[in-house]
């Protein structure tokens, strides 16, 4: 009869045991994946801002060279690399999951991306016609104009660097090296 008993106790502690170990697993699973959500839109934001800033040094470092070799044809193809990854990588932003509390930084985000597709498609095309005879003035007039997107464009990528990293310290994120 003892033995009744003590399989019954046993069993009791064993459910409890089982129900305590699955209410644990349970929370466990729900704050990982909520820290691999804040993870994956830490990720792509900063991967986006990295690589476009990237793109852009690149294209601004060909149009120096443009201008003294008088040979423009080389940015039209980077320009349309940019371009198809601004419209892929906006895409992805705005499919994104995006972590409770976050809506503002995405939608930062978006307003940046908006904004350099639109230098990107509307300054950066009239450099591509220029050749040996486009008088200097006519290249100097546009290049003041690039030059002012780039500084706009560097601030308002410095502001959202600083957002991200203040989300991602908050959120004791991994933080990948940055882009040279």
């Amino acid at each position: 009869m003892d033995y009744c008993i003590f399989g019954q106790i046993f069993s009791m502690y064993r459910t409890s045991l089982l129900f305590l170990l699955l209410l644990g697993m349970l929370f466990s699973s729900c704050s990982y994946y909520d820290h691999k959500t804040k993870q994956s839109f830490y990720d792509l934001l900063s991967g986006t801002n990295d690589s476009l800033d990237k793109m852009t040094a690149d294209w601004h470092q060909l149009l120096e060279k443009a201008t003294v070799t008088k040979s423009f044809s080389g940015l039209a193809p980077l320009r349309t690399k940019m371009g198809l990854f601004m419209t892929r990588n906006r895409a992805k932003i705005a499919d994104i999951e995006v972590p409770l509390n976050s809506d503002a930084l995405r939608d930062s985000e978006e307003v940046f991306l908006s904004t350099q597709a639109n230098v990107i498609s509307e300054a950066y095309p009239p450099f591509e016609p220029f050749n040996d005879i486009t008088p200097n003035e006519d290249i100097q007039n546009q290049m003041k104009l690039v030059v002012s997107d780039l500084e706009s464009e560097t601030a308002a990528s410095a502001a959202i660097r600083k957002s991200l990293l203040a989300f991602a310290q908050r959120n004791a994120l991994k933080i990948p090296a940055v882009i040279k």
